[in-house]
């Protein structure tokens, strides 16, 4: 794709948010953000959490 797919808009929203948004619902303790570098858009109550070995993935 070439791009941040978390940044990528549906419906007028970008789909990090609209992840975060149905997360929040289910009134988690804690939500963590996996990525190889700490994301700009990421939610200061949201942990980050990097990707070892990077490039691969979280499966």
């Amino acid at each position: 794709m070439g791009k941040d797919k978390t940044t990528v808009l549906f419906r007028g929203k970008p789909l990090w948010q609209i992840q975060i948004d149905l997360l929040r619902k289910l009134e988690p303790a804690e939500i963590f953000v996996s990525a190889r570098t700490d994301p700009s858009w990421r939610p200061d109550d949201v942990q980050f959490v990097a990707d070892d070995p990077p490039s691969r993935g979280p499966l």
